[in-house]
Formats: structure tokens, C-alpha cells, sequence
């Protein structure tokens, strides 16, 4: 059997025909969509300035066009061509091309109303921008609702997408099930990923998790989630070394982040540096965040500060994971902090 041609290959044979038949619609659509995927730009962008010469005001190529402003990230002016053919043309592949481009300009709820309403006939990939689009607005509930009545609710996008919808709904089981049959469908999406790290997270598997967060990371290396993900990962395991290097990269992309930060408390206890740990749960503190004081119970303990050890225990339910290793430092003396990053899941795994 012959070896396919490689998409470069088929570029280059689709330019020698292009030289005999320079205005010919067909290949240039096709020149046109080979040269993005292989991520060629500047032959992208010389074959659709061939097409517009070629054919002005046609709107096949002036969607490619808008498709190679996109790639060169001019989301403006490709938002002006897809609103135009949208509103002259209503294709549903405009529809989601506009609404790709308005999610890229952080316009979520612009994107949201590209491709709605969902219907029957909707595409698989505009369901997934529609629930992500919610998702992005905080609207989890919404989201999620519009998951369990849309079409293509076994498409590997969708499931991916709704996955980390559940995630952040406290609802890890179901996104653990959704994740798995997202990943179990031949694409290997980053939602899909960070959801079944998640809840190995929720497991206490350390190294599931590790390798979850590893591929996500190999698809969006600077992916804030997937960062702090893996630096929970790596603090379960008890490296808080390698942890503070994924959480400070998460931070520096969302410096308030509640589950980061709380992470992060626990590293520095982890790592001995119990007035760093201090400082980060007296931080999440004052921003109301009454969890953090199971990290302070724990970092008051652990420096032998006996008094702010047991009026922040005060606060915590006597069953309370943090509390009861708390007290059994006050108790009996004991200094170990190998296994404080398990105390950071019981929280920050639920309300990723």
C-alpha cells in the first residue's frame, strides 16, 4: 500500500496545478485550508490573496480569508467579514467561525449568541463553543443544563467541554465518566484532561494524576489550570520543590485563584517555610475565604505558636482532616509535613 502524502506534499503538488490553472476556485480553496493546517501562514495568506483577486466578493473565499486573518490574529477585521456572510448568508460554518473568533476576544457572550440557538442541526463543534462560552461566563449551572439537552452529546469536543463543566459544579464522578468517554473517542482534548487529572486529584492518585496534567501540558504548556493542576499533583506526592514551580506559573496567570493559593499555602508548609505559609493563608483570609484557616491551623501548630494554633481550631469542625493533624502536633509534639499536600485535596480538588 502507498504511503499518503505528507500535508506539505500535498501543498506543494496542489501549487504546481495552481501554475496551470492559477484561478481555478477549487484548489485555491483547498491550497487555502492545507497551508493553515500544516500552520504555513504565509502560504495561507498568499493563496487567498490569490482567490480574492481571482474571485472578488465571493464568499467561499472570502470565509477563507476571514479563516487566514484568524491564524494571523487579526480578530477584528476577520469578525467583520464573518458578521457580514453571517448576516447575508446564515451558514452555520460562518455562525461558528464568528463566534470562535468572538470567544478569542474574550467576548463570551457574543460568541454565546453566534451559535445559538442550539438545534438538531447545530454543528458538534458549536455546541462546544456555546457550553464553553457559558462556562468562561461562571454560568456553570447554565452551562451544564444546555449540555443535557443539546445535540452531539457524544461528540469528544462536547464531552471534553462539559467534563470541566462538572468539574466546577462539584460533580467530579460525572466529570471523571464524561472525561474518560471524551478521551476513549480518539481525541485527546486539553477539558478532557484537566478533568480526569482532577479527579485522580479527588483520588489521591498522585501519579494518574501526574499523567493526565503531563499530556494537557504537552498540549497548552502556559494552560493556568493545567499549571496548578500539576503542582497540586507533584504536592500530593510530597515534592513541594517541583509543586511551587507549577504553582507559581498558575499564579502568575491568576494571581487570586483560591485553590492556587491555598496549594501553595500547604508547599510552603511542605517545604518547612512556615512563615511564607502563613502569609498566603492570612492572605486568603482577609479575602473571606474561611478554608484557609486549616492551613493555619496547621502552620500555627507546626511553628509551636500553641495559642493561634487552638483559637483557629476553634473555627474548624472536630472531625475536619487539617484539624485533627493540627492537633495531634500540639499533642504529641510531632513536626512531620511529608504528607500535608493530601491535606490540600480535600478542598482544592472539589472546587476546581
Amino acid at each position: 500500500m502507498a504511503t499518503p502524502p505528507t500535508p506539505a506534499q500535498q501543498l506543494n503538488q496542489l501549487e504546481k496545478f495552481l501554475e496551470q490553472d492559477p484561478k481555478n476556485p477549487r484548489l485555491l480553496v483547498k491550497a487555502i485550508d492545507t497551508a493553515l493546517a500544516m500552520g504555513d501562514i504565509a502560504a495561507a495568506r498568499k493563496h487567498a490573496n490569490s482567490a480574492l483577486e481571482a474571485h472578488p466578493g465571493d464568499p467561499f473565499m472570502r470565509h477563507r480569508h476571514g479563516n487566514v486573518l484568524v491564524a494571523e490574529g487579526k480578530l477584528d477585521d476577520a469578525a467583520v467579514i464573518f458578521s457580514y456572510l453571517w448576516a447575508k448568508y446564515g451558514d452555520a460554518n460562518v455562525a461558528y467561525n464568528l463566534g470562535l473568533v468572538r470567544f478569542r476576544q474574550r467576548k463570551y457572550d457574543a460568541a454565546f449568541k453566534a451559535v445559538t440557538p442550539i438545534t438538531p442541526k447545530s454543528l458538534p463543534q458549536a455546541v462546544a463553543l456555546a457550553v464553553r462560552a457559558l462556562h468562561y461566563q461562571g454560568k456553570v449551572k447554565e452551562a451544564r443544563a444546555l449540555f443535557e439537552t443539546a445535540p452531539h452529546a457524544n461528540d469528544p469536543e462536547v464531552l471534553a467541554v462539559a467534563s470541566l463543566v462538572y468539574v466546577d459544579d462539584s460533580d467530579i464522578a460525572t466529570a471523571e465518566t464524561l472525561a474518560k468517554k471524551s478521551l476513549q473517542g480518539g481525541r485527546r482534548e486539553l477539558e478532557a484532561l484537566v478533568a480526569a487529572g482532577t479527579a485522580a486529584l479527588t483520588r489521591k492518585d498522585a501519579k494518574d494524576a501526574q499523567t493526565y496534567f503531563k499530556e494537557a501540558l504537552g498540549i497548552n504548556a502556559n494552560d493556568p489550570r493545567t499549571l496548578a493542576g500539576m503542582g497540586m499533583a507533584h504536592l500530593l506526592a510530597g515534592d513541594a520543590a517541583k509543586s511551587m514551580k507549577f504553582l507559581e506559573r498558575a499564579q502568575a496567570q491568576m494571581p487570586e485563584h483560591p485553590d492556587t493559593l491555598e496549594a501553595m499555602g500547604w508547599a510552603h508548609a511542605m517545604a518547612g517555610e512556615f512563615d511564607k505559609a502563613e502569609e498566603v493563608f492570612k492572605r486568603m483570609l482577609a479575602k473571606g475565604d474561611g478554608d484557609a484557616r486549616r492551613g493555619l491551623a496547621v502552620t500555627y501548630a507546626l511553628k509551636g505558636n500553641v495559642a493561634e494554633a487552638r483559637m483557629t481550631l476553634a473555627h474548624l469542625k472536630q472531625d475536619d482532616d487539617a484539624a485533627l493533624v493540627a492537633r495531634t502536633i500540639l499533642d504529641r509534639g510531632t513536626k512531620v509535613t511529608k504528607k500535608l499536600g493530601q491535606l490540600a485535596k480535600s478542598r482544592s480538588a472539589k472546587k476546581r
